[in-house]
């Protein structure tokens, strides 16, 4: 599946972090400004909210899709139908990394980065917590 968002970084509402060299060669990583978020532009454009970490190839094939953006309860909208059932995780403020397998690999990512001190970071709880074998 490709995802293509270049009219998007056009515009400034997109960051593309794009590996030139190294080990992630080709790999881009997809973040909405932080104009996105601050001025709520999210209904500009739907793919705005899969802009948060998403990893595309140097063809826009989808390496890594990390869950799509959701509002807090009431912000945008966003409300619940109280005749439904619903899970209602408590929610923890930090940050988020995806996990995933290419081309016989982990590839960790966070919304900006796959190579930053976060990632690293989540690299050490993942490892220091399961069997990297658990993957394969």
């Amino acid at each position: 599946m490709k995802f293509n968002v270049d009219d998007l970084v056009e515009k400034g509402l997109v960051k593309k972090k794009t590996y030139i060299e190294g080990k992630y060669t080709g790999l881009s990583v997809l973040k909405y400004d932080r104009k996105v978020f601050y001025n709520n532009l999210w209904n500009l454009d739907s793919r705005l909210l899969d802009c948060r970490g998403m990893v595309v190839d140097s063809n826009d094939n989808i390496v890594c899709w990390p869950f799509t953006k959701v509002f807090n309860l009431n912000e945008n909208g966003t409300t619940v139908n109280p005749d439904k059932i619903v899970i209602a995780p408590r929610k923890i403020n930090g940050f988020m990394c995806a996990v995933t397998l290419y081309r016989g690999e982990l590839l960790f990512s966070t919304t900006g980065s796959l190579d930053s001190d976060y990632v690293q970071m989540a690299k050490d709880v993942v490892f220091g917590n399961i069997n990297p074998d658990f993957f394969f």
